[in-house]
C-alpha cells in the first residue's frame, strides 16, 4: 500500500501584517438553523455562466435524510420532487452538484429560496505530487464552501488524483487556523477537521484514479498557507 502525504505549513498573512483586510468578512456565515421540512427543490447548474448538462445532483446527510439524486437536463435544470422529510438537527442536510472536471458545489438544503437552489461549477485546480502550493484562504473572490461545522465561508480548493490505492495523509505542524475537509468523488464528505492551534494530521483511504477535493476554509481572518505533496 502506498501513502500519499500532504504537509501544510501555515505562515503569517502579509495582509494581516500590514493591517489591510479590505472588505473581507471576519468570520464564517452562521450555520442555517431551520427545523424539519419537506423539500421539493429545483434549480440550475452553470459553469462560467453557461448551463451544465448531465451534472449530478445529490441530497445527502450523515443521518435523518433520505438520499435523493437526479441529473441536469440540456439546459442545466434539475428538479427533485420528493426530497423527503428531514429528521435530524438543523443544518444536517446538504445538496451537491458535481461533474467530472469541476469542483463539487455543496450547499445547505435549508438555504433553498422558495424551493430553488442554484449551483456554479468551477474547473478543477490540480495539485501535482511534489509541487509547492502557496495561497490565501479568505481573499475577495474566493469560492464559498459549505460544510460540516463551519457554515458557509470563503475557501481555497485543490484537486488531487490518487495514482494508486492507499492512504492519503494530511498534516501540518500547527498552528493550522483553517477548517479543512475533503470531498469524495461521489460529492459527499470524506473527512472534516476544525481549525486548531495544535499540530494537524488526518488520513483518508483513497482509490487509484479517483479525484479528491481538498478544501481549506477561512475560519476567522484571511491567512496565507503553503503545502506540498509527497507520494510514498
Amino acid at each position: 500500500m502506498r501513502r500519499l502525504l500532504l504537509v501544510f505549513a501555515v505562515l503569517g498573512s502579509p495582509l494581516l501584517a500590514s493591517g489591510c483586510t479590505g472588505d473581507l468578512p471576519i468570520g464564517p456565515s452562521p450555520i442555517p438553523t431551520s427545523g424539519p421540512t419537506w423539500w421539493p427543490i429545483s434549480g440550475i447548474v452553470n459553469a462560467d455562466a453557461a448551463p451544465v448538462a448531465g451534472a449530478r445532483i445529490l441530497v445527502f446527510s450523515d443521518s435523518g435524510v433520505k438520499p435523493s439524486t437526479t441529473t441536469t437536463d440540456e439546459l442545466g435544470i434539475y428538479t427533485l420532487e420528493d426530497v423527503g422529510p428531514v429528521d435530524c438537527p438543523a443544518a444536517c442536510a446538504f445538496v451537491s452538484a458535481s461533474k467530472p472536471g469541476f469542483f463539487t458545489d455543496i450547499k445547505y438544503a435549508e438555504t433553498a429560496r422558495d424551493g430553488r437552489l442554484d449551483f456554479e461549477l468551477d474547473p478543477l485546480v490540480y495539485v501535482s505530487v511534489g509541487e509547492v502550493i502557496n495561497g490565501y484562504a479568505g481573499e475577495a473572490g474566493d469560492a464559498q464552501c459549505s460544510g460540516l461545522g463551519y457554515g458557509s465561508s470563503p475557501c481555497q480548493r485543490f484537486a488531487i488524483v490518487a495514482t494508486s490505492s492507499g492512504v492519503l495523509q494530511i498534516s501540518s505542524p500547527g498552528p493550522f487556523n483553517f477548517d479543512f475537509d475533503v470531498v469524495k468523488p461521489d460529492g459527499t464528505f470524506a473527512i472534516y477537521s476544525p481549525g486548531s492551534q495544535a499540530a494537524f494530521s488526518r488520513t483518508l483511504d483513497v482509490i487509484a484514479g479517483a479525484t479528491y477535493e481538498l478544501r481549506i476554509v477561512q475560519t476567522f481572518t484571511d491567512s496565507y498557507f503553503q503545502f506540498t505533496t509527497d507520494l510514498r
